[in-house]
Formats: structure tokens, C-alpha cells, sequence
């Protein structure tokens, strides 16, 4: 569950099930470059269990967040890429979770 307030560029995407877990949780996050784009992939694999919700969460509220995409994999597989591209003068800052079983 989500609380707090969600920004445009959160990504959310879930079709939760009963007895999900939490599969991967931790940071993406890429320092700024001066009047430059930074762009960082993550790849995410959970062996088995098949993932039923991603959550990418902007963690800095100043309302300059990167965009997230998913590039491969995703829900109903074991595993997902999420690529993250921050405005120019910006970094990638955002808490990532993978739910399922």
C-alpha cells in the first residue's frame, strides 16, 4: 500500500495477489551531471517467483524527478528492467519495490 504523496513521474504498476511478498527492495539512484541527462538501467531478477507489482518511488520531492520505463521483462515474469532518465541538471533518486511469489 502507498502513502504519502504520489508524484507524476512514480511508476506503480501492480495486480497484486494474496500471499505476495516483497521480492527486491532497494535504491536506484545516479548522481547529476551540469546541464546533462543521466540515464540508468536496473536490471531486477527474482530466480522463480513472478513478479505482480513494481513500485519505482521518487524519494526527492522537488518536482524535477526522472521518467521510469520498463525496457524488458515486467509483471507476470521473473524479472524486469526498469530504465530511469532524469530531467537535464538532474539525478535519479527513487526507491524501488518488487512484489509477488
Amino acid at each position: 500500500m502507498l502513502t504519502g504523496r504520489a508524484s507524476s513521474k512514480d511508476y506503480v504498476n501492480c495486480n497484486s495477489q494474496i500471499g505476495d511478498y516483497v521480492l527486491y527492495n532497494g535504491l536506484a539512484e545516479k548522481s547529476y551531471k551540469v546541464l546533462q541527462k543521466v540515464s540508468l538501467d536496473l536490471p531486477i531478477s527474482t530466480s522463480t517467483a513472478i513478479i505482480h507489482c513494481i513500485q519505482a518511488i521518487d524519494i526527492k520531492a522537488d518536482g524535477n524527478a526522472a521518467s521510469v520505463s520498463v525496457t524488458s521483462g515486467g509483471l507476470n515474469t521473473n524479472y524486469v528492467t526498469l530504465h530511469f532518465e532524469s530531467e537535464r541538471g538532474h539525478g535519479v533518486h527513487f526507491n524501488v519495490t518488487i512484489r509477488g511469489r
